[in-house]
């Protein structure tokens, strides 16, 4: 089997980390836009969207939220909150506020996730074995690589998915790492990394006016089919006419501090129809 074809040369921007014109219109239209206010669209980015605690252990999942949050800015490093609910309460906040702060800019929020360990092998045979080696190191400082990255980043209402990907995202990420330099690395376009875009919302776009939750035996199901009777009160799910459990905000959701435009719109269609 041939290794890929590697490239000798890359594209190196300069260390105000200004992102270079595409030659299409509406992506160098957002990218100017960028520009112009980058270290604003960088100030409200970064805040997580998910929250996985990578374990059922509740100690773990203390400790995995409390340094989410000293990263945040929430706490400092020697203060310790008082339970687990109040942490996860507090980091869905900062989503939040970052989101709305992002809007009330002009801006919208959005997500990517990148499998880190393809996009290093990607860099180091197509880009520069040096670059992918740098950036390994560069992650392994703080442990293990990550399968996968999420990353969260406010930019102008103009730019679209592949802008976020092939521009913002490299860049931003880059300068986190506190790289000297900033390269054309994007991972867009590469079929085998498999990238993944997703503009986020806000929980109070669901078209949602209450919602019933309970166990099993507790009332829930006697108490759903009486309002039901009520012809102002409808259910967001029926199996042959009668209202049933909906667990899309459960398992769909269980892990977003903040949902996707499309689980809020694909929601909302359902309901109204």
């Amino acid at each position: 089997m041939r290794a890929p074809r590697r490239s000798k040369s890359f594209l190196v921007w300069p260390l105000a980390w200004t992102i270079i014109a595409s030659g299409n219109p509406l992506s160098d239209q957002c990218l100017q836009l960028y520009n112009d206010r980058k270290h604003l669209w960088f100030s409200l980015s970064g805040t997580p969207a998910t929250f996985w605690p990578g374990s059922t252990d509740a100690k773990s999942t203390a400790q995995t939220l409390w340094k989410e949050l000293v990263k945040a800015g929430a706490y400092s490093a020697d203060e310790r909150p008082e339970s687990i609910e109040s942490m996860h309460t507090t980091l869905a906040s900062i989503s939040y506020i970052q989101l709305t702060h992002c809007r009330s800019h002009g801006g919208r929020y959005w997500e990517v996730r990148v499998p880190m360990r393809r996009w290093i092998l990607h860099l180091i045979w197509n880009v520069s074995s040096n670059l992918g080696t740098l950036l390994r190191k560069r992650l392994e400082d703080g442990g293990s690589i990550p399968e996968s990255i999420f990353g969260t980043f406010c930019a102008p209402a103009i730019c679209e998915e592949n802008d976020i990907l092939s521009t913002i995202w490299p860049i931003t990420v880059m300068r986190r790492l506190n790289f000297p330099f900033i390269v054309d690395a994007s991972p867009a376009g590469v079929p085998w990394i498999q990238c993944e875009v997703a503009e986020l919302d806000l929980w109070s776009s669901f078209s949602i006016d209450f919602a019933l939750v309970g166990v099993d035996r507790c009332g829930t199901s006697s108490l759903r089919v009486g309002l039901d009777k009520h012809p102002e009160v409808g259910f967001s799910l029926y199996e042959k006419g009668i209202p049933t459990e909906d667990y899309y905000l459960g398992y769909h959701q269980a892990h977003r501090l903040v949902p996707t435009k499309k689980q809020v719109n694909d929601f909302n269609r359902r309901f109204e129809a």
